[in-house]
């Protein structure tokens, strides 16, 4: 059984949507030169950053998160799944840890060994496992421009359309992340009273400075 601690903020019926945005030159490099230059995907970085922010908002530094993705993944399927359309989702916990006293390399390091370690990125953990009730869930939708060399231009949708604000959080607190034609683009969503501004802030700083530490000649992660 994983243990992990809990934010200690109240939560009301009210919930509180607050939307960042990172600006190109982060997003290009997150996106489409990060992995080459140290082996650390998108994903990955977003994670580590959400939580050191956790770490220094909120005082926790071991927490389980709900990760959340489309399902898709074409080597866990026995059936071709490239003339469908829409999300499968897969749903898993994993009990993520930020040491406040270690450099940041080595906490990136530390959660991408943790995620790489799921079995089969998590793909049929509901199926055996229907409790899901955990605090912070997470959830990067991906890469959404598509290939223009095809002459296909780039997607208009933008994170608003393609998640229902109306819908019921899975916990307290849930992150989107969204790549499209502007950039990153991050939606946070909380029932905490009196909402999570200072932590949306610190957040997008937190990602902002991290990948700028990897940027740095020779700061390699492997």
């Amino acid at each position: 059984k994983m243990e992990g601690d809990v934010i200690p903020l109240k939560t009301g019926k009210n919930k509180y949507s607050y939307e960042i945005g990172i600006d190109e030159k982060t997003s290009q490099y997150l996106i489409n030169e990060m992995y080459k230059d140290c082996k650390v995907s998108t994903q990955e970085l977003l994670i580590s950053a959400l939580m050191k922010t956790i770490a220094e908002e909120y005082g926790i530094e071991r927490i389980k998160v709900m990760m959340e993705s489309h399902g898709r993944e074409e080597e866990l399927l026995e059936t071709k799944v490239n003339n469908t359309v829409g999300w499968f989702t897969t749903m898993y916990p994993v009990l993520m840890e930020y040491d406040k006293a270690k450099d940041v390399e080595e906490n990136i390091k530390n959660i991408r060994i943790k995620m790489r370690e799921v079995p089969s990125n998590g793909f049929g953990y509901l199926i055996e496992n229907t409790n899901k009730c955990v605090q912070v869930s997470f959830n990067y939708l991906g890469d959404y421009k598509l290939n223009q060399t095809e002459g296909i231009k780039e997607s208009k949708y933008k994170l608003p359309s393609l998640i229902d604000t109306r819908g019921k959080l899975p916990g307290d607190l849930q992150i989107n992340g969204f790549s499209g034609e502007n950039g990153l683009g991050i939606r946070i969503e909380t029932y905490f009273e009196g909402g999570a501004e200072t932590f949306a802030e610190k957040y997008e700083q937190n990602i902002k400075g991290i990948t700028a530490e990897l940027r740095k000649e020779g700061n390699e992660i492997y």
